[in-house]
């Protein structure tokens, strides 16, 4: 008899089997959730860092070609004859363009190093999770530690859908609060100024939401 229960980083349903007691699915779950979660920090952490790297190194780029333009039209100044409006027009455009692009992935760089401390954070909450128990879709809990060696599937229906929590190891009957273990992790927002940057390269950086 199997059953799904909601739980972790981006809320994914998880099957289970129910034809154990309370007390050795209490303690898998328990296990399986604190797992499954280093798991998805772990590859989310992962992918932050790799696309970070990639928006510094784009971000050093754009820095030096801000700065060659910066030096050109200083040069083009000095000799007034060179410096047309058209061209000063020009010069004008394509700094306000990359100073909008510099700031993008600047922008962008924060917000990822940004939930990558958020998910630390996170993870060192994992510790606190001493006890786990079960809530159905009508919100009723199931209180299985109070019966820990009763067989399961005389709480559990045949494929429900239910939601993990934290509990206290002491709480058995329902009095005290019951915590939620679904993750949500900060979203990512990247700047139209980038988007469009890497749309105009015919490649652009796959923007995952870790962000995402």
């Amino acid at each position: 008899m199997f059953f799904t229960a909601a739980y972790g980083v981006d809320e994914k349903l998880n099957y289970f089997s129910a034809n154990v007691n309370n007390a050795s699915l209490c303690d898998y779950m328990k296990e399986k959730y604190i797992a499954d979660c280093h798991e998805a920090f772990q590859k989310k952490r992962d992918e932050s860092k790799y696309l970070i790297t990639r928006l510094e190194k784009q971000l050093g780029i754009q820095n030096r070609t801000l700065a060659k333009i910066s030096e050109d039209l200083q040069r083009d100044i000095e000799d007034i004859q060179k410096l047309s409006d058209e061209k000063r027009q020009q010069y004008q455009e394509k700094e306000e363009q990359l100073k909008a692009v510099v700031a993008g992935f600047e922008d962008e760089i924060e917000q990822r190093r940004n939930v990558m401390t958020s998910m630390d954070e996170e993870e060192q909450k994992l510790q606190e999770v001493k006890q786990v128990d079960l809530i159905d879709e009508d919100g009723n809990r199931l209180c299985l530690m109070a019966n820990p060696a009763d067989v399961a599937t005389k709480y559990i229906n045949l494929r429900g859908c239910y939601a993990l929590v934290s509990v206290d190891p002491a709480d058995t009957d329902s009095s005290g609060e019951a915590t939620p273990l679904q993750v949500e992790v900060p979203q990512v927002s990247r700047p139209q100024a980038v988007e469009d940057f890497f749309a105009s390269m015919g490649a652009p950086v796959k923007q995952q939401q870790v962000a995402h």
